[in-house]
Order: C-alpha cells, then sequence, then structure tokens
C-alpha cells in the first residue's frame, strides 16, 4: 500500500548527525540520521514508528553539508552527501529538553516494495534487447535519471515480474553487469569488468 505524502520540509541551521551506509549491490544503501530542534508539529508529521510495515510513503529524505560563511552566518558550498526513502523515524524524549528526531532511510526502498506490471522486450530482428534499453525503461518508471555507462550486453526475449526494483536485478543478474540506484536519483548500470564514466575527483594532499 502507498500512504499519503505529507508536505515537504527544508531544515536547516539545526544541529544533526548523519551516519551513511555505502554497502554495494544488491543490498540497498542507507542512512541513520539525527536532528536536534524539530518542531513537535514537524515531528509528528513525519513519524513512522509503530505505523504498517507494508504501508510506505514514499518520503525522499536529501542531506547535502557545506559550511557556514563567518560572515553572513549562512550555509555555503553545500554539497549532496545522500538520498533516500524514510523507513522508519521516530522521536526522542529521553534526553529532554535535548530532544532529537531519529530516522533512518533506504535508497531504492520505495520502488522494491511498490508491486508493479510485468514487463516484456521483445527482440529486434535476430538480436537480443539491448540491456542499457531494459533499464532505460525501467528507470523512467521509477522516475529516476539512467546512467549507462556504455554497457553493450543483451538479453534475448526478457521477461520481468516483480516489484521494479526487483526486475532491475533480475536483468542485472541475466547480464552479469552491475546496478544500483544511486541517492534515489539516477539508475547506474557498469560492466563488471570496466568502471564508471565521467570525472576522477581529485583529492590534495594539502
Amino acid at each position: 500500500n502507498v500512504g499519503p505524502m505529507p508536505p515537504a520540509v527544508t531544515l536547516s541551521g539545526l544541529r544533526m548527525s548523519v551516519a551513511v551506509s555505502i554497502i554495494g549491490v544488491p543490498s540497498l544503501n542507507g542512512a541513520k540520521i539525527t536532528i536536534y530542534g524539530m518542531t513537535q508539529k514537524q515531528m509528528n508529521q513525519f513519524s513512522r514508528a509503530g505505523i504498517n510495515p507494508y504501508t510506505l510513503r514514499n518520503d525522499v529524505v536529501t542531506v547535502n553539508a557545506g559550511e557556514i560563511d563567518p560572515t553572513t552566518g549562512k550555509a555555503t558550498n553545500m554539497s549532496f552527501v545522500y538520498g533516500g526513502i524514510l523507513h522508519y523515524a521516530y522521536q526522542d524524549f529521553q534526553p529532554a529538553p535535548d530532544t532529537a528526531f531519529n530516522i533512518e532511510c533506504k535508497t531504492g526502498m520505495f520502488y522494491n516494495i511498490l508491486s508493479a506490471q510485468p514487463n516484456s522486450y521483445p527482440p529486434t530482428g535476430n538480436a537480443g534487447t539491448d540491456v542499457a534499453t531494459i533499464m532505460k525503461s525501467l528507470a523512467k518508471q521509477m522516475g529516476y535519471d539512467f546512467e549507462p555507462n556504455g554497457v553493450k550486453a543483451q538479453l534475448p526475449n526478457p521477461y520481468l515480474w516483480g516489484t521494479l526494483r526487483q526486475q532491475m536485478q533480475s536483468v542485472a543478474d541475466a547480464a552479469n553487469i552491475y546496478a544500483f540506484i544511486e541517492n534515489d536519483k539516477t539508475l547506474v548500470i557498469v560492466d563488471k569488468q570496466s568502471s564508471r564514466t565521467g570525472l576522477v575527483p581529485v583529492v590534495s594532499i594539502s
């Protein structure tokens, strides 16, 4: 079941701690977040403890981090750190008055549970169907961007069932490639003998 989603809330200037777990495929990456200073109304709005575990809202949690400009007191140089689906969320009143809101997130959780229609991809001529074409279709159904990284594999007459993430993993297993959801924004596929394309960050020793 899909529950109703509350309005979006942006929190800034609050004390918090974030622990991100990048586990690797096919497991779901996750994060544990503790936020101090939220209002009671905000905490009530997003609390998920004790609620029917088979009902999931597509509550996307994104974390950006940066630094405080000493002259303005405002956050600058903000960078995206993590994105995922709110799995559990509960209020912690034990350290009152320093109360906190605890959140546990899982990347790709929503489409790992939400039921979906089967998908089939008939071959073109004598060839099979490009895995990149299949994965791009699944990414579109999940509302994600797609990063193919030059994957050239093909599959003959694939018929996919289960949730969309299960269908994604079935294609990856059949094609012997890696596939994962990055920060609930992008479906990424990579050959196991290759690597992702794009810029490599340079880390200075100074």
